[in-house]
This record gives C-alpha cells, structure tokens and sequence, in this order.
C-alpha cells in the first residue's frame, strides 16, 4: 500500500493514479520522497489467535469482544460477535480523536 502525498489517500502499490485527486505518480519525485519520509508505519496488532470468550448457548455463540488500536488521529475499534457458520457478524469503528 502506498499514500497519496498530495490528498494522503491510501492506494494499492500498483496504482499510478490516486482516484482522489488525480494525481500521477512519478510526476514530481521530491513530493513523493518528502511524503515517504513522514509516513507512520501502522502499528503491529498483538491481538492475533484465539479468542479468551467462551462459548454461549446451544448456537455456539460467544459474548462480543473488541480490539482497540489507536494510529495517529484516529481510534480504530473491531468487535466480532458469534461464532456460528453463519449469523456472525464483524464491526469496525473508525473515528476521528
């Protein structure tokens, strides 16, 4: 993935034109660099692996549980709820701080 230096847009590595703003890559290198040199590497989530909820009723079902990661400027919140085949459900919050 890679940022936009002009409107900071996230976009594919691939991509030669941010959809934003319309701005081409490899048109002006010094902007590239100066916003490479900023960037802040998104931080490493330890909450991987198995999940400490216990299993619910006969549906399998397990009590919500949330991670919490904050990236500069923003909170990021992720709850998954149920643990069946279907009827899950996964919740991604994402606000300003």
């Amino acid at each position: 993935m890679k940022i936009c230096p002009v409107c900071e847009s996230t976009l594919f590595d691939d991509m030669d034109t941010c959809f934003g703003c319309l701005y081409r890559f490899g048109s002006d290198p010094a902007l590239e660099a100066a916003r490479s040199a900023k960037a802040v590497p998104w931080p490493v989530d330890g909450g991987e692996g198995e999940c400490a909820a216990s299993r619910g009723g006969e549906g399998g079902s397990a009590a919500p549980t949330a991670q919490e990661m904050s990236v500069p400027g923003w909170r990021l919140r992720v709850r998954s709820e149920g643990l069946q085949p279907r009827g899950s459900s996964l919740t991604v919050e994402i606000e300003p701080v």
